[in-house]
């Protein structure tokens, strides 16, 4: 453990070549096994070491965590795309219910947007789903609207997300949105269908907004009903 900490990774390897103890098995903190550890650091050239020595990809924490929810979690792109390469599953539940998925989805894309769709393309192609829901009901299309992650909302939307979806509390993504104020976001949503007046628990994603005074997602909600209520103005502004 220390050499890992340490991100010795010569002390490692010699470590790993005492066939007797079984390194890459051992658990560590809340059951982690080394390949855990080595991506809760980060440590790309340490994961490789411990998967080069039959580490396994898909070995699960107490919480039901494999490397690949925390490498996703630390949004380590270079640390995906290597334990994918290594037969990781996207589809694994976490404890909570959270898929690998469900923590990239609350990261965000910028600076490296596009390094991020191709990492979000190979989890998708690999078998992540799109609307697996946690224990508390939310779908990763309402990890990225809570984490104001417009980018990748954006592709979720694109690949197939159910922007219908609504937790246990009856709120939508729209609903976190709203509250958060992300007017791109809520602008993309509405565009898809999300309605601003589906009543959760706690109301509308318009008393979301209405609530937590954001009054400019208000006046879009307001834009949006003005439309609904005249259809035909609204042929004549797309023509």
């Amino acid at each position: 453990e220390e050499a890992l900490s340490k991100h010795d990774h010569s002390a490692v390897k010699r470590l790993l070549k005492d066939k007797k103890k079984k390194h890459t098995q051992q658990k560590y903190f809340n059951g982690q096994s080394a390949l855990h550890v080595a991506c809760d650091y980060g440590d790309v050239t340490m994961a490789k070491i411990f998967l080069k020595n039959k580490a396994n990809p898909n070995d699960c924490d107490d919480l039901k965590q494999t490397p690949l929810h925390i490498a996703c979690k630390q949004g380590n792109l270079n640390l995906i795309l290597l334990l994918l390469r290594k037969g990781a599953n996207p589809a694994v539940s976490s404890f909570q219910g959270n898929t690998p998925l469900h923590f990239l989805a609350g990261h965000k894309a910028e600076p490296n947007a596009s390094n991020f769709i191709a990492v979000l393309d190979k989890l998708k192609e690999e078998g992540a789903e799109l609307n697996p829901r946690n224990s508390h009901g939310e779908t990763p299309l309402h990890c990225a609207a809570l984490k104001k992650s417009e980018k990748i909302a954006m592709w979720l939307i694109r690949q197939g997300a159910d922007v219908s979806i609504s937790n246990k509390k009856g709120e939508t993504a729209l609903h976190y949105a709203a509250k958060n104020g992300s007017k791109a976001l809520v602008s993309l949503l509405i565009s898809v269908g999300a309605c601003p007046d589906k009543e959760g628990d706690a109301g509308s994603a318009r008393c979301y907004a209405i609530n937590a005074k954001r009054q400019e997602i208000v006046e879009l909600f307001d834009q949006v009903a003005t439309k609904s209520a005249n259809p035909v103005n609204n042929e004549r502004l797309l023509s």
